[in-house]
């Protein structure tokens, strides 16, 4: 719940539900490591269940509020809460591909000034490290 919620995991929290999924359906960390990668388990998990659509809303809230967005810079910020609720984690050199390039060929640096391209990257990468804590 708290990886979907947007909510900053701790390793205690991670390890009970890494031994959960290790002893209910993969067998090892091993095994996992073969079938997903090595990557967080958090990551993982989000990437599946995604994260929800209220939570990460309420993350960008601020920045949006300050921002004074024109309306094409709104509608790459909608991309990127869709992006985070359909795939829960969201790298920031994918801002410069689609789906983000969509509205302008450069992406989010075509779209927004230097400080607020810093303010968006450090927001998104608060979101995924709340996957990530622990790991």
């Amino acid at each position: 719940d708290k990886l979907h919620k947007n909510q900053p995991i701790n390793p205690f929290e991670l390890q009970q539900l890494e031994q959960y999924l290790v002893a209910e359906a993969l067998g090892s960390k091993e095994e996992f490591i073969k079938e997903f990668g090595d990557q967080p388990l958090g990551t993982f998990i989000r990437s599946i269940i995604g994260l929800d659509q209220e939570a990460i809303q309420a993350h960008f809230t601020n920045f949006i509020g300050e921002a004074n967005l024109s309306a094409k810079q709104i509608k790459f910020m909608d991309t990127v809460i869709r992006y985070f609720v359909t795939n829960g984690y969201l790298e920031t050199v994918d801002l410069m591909e689609p789906p983000f390039t969509e509205l302008d060929d450069s992406g989010v640096i075509g779209l927004f000034d230097e400080n607020n391209v810093v303010k968006l990257m450090s927001l998104i990468k608060q979101v995924n490290q709340n996957a990530d804590i622990g790991a």
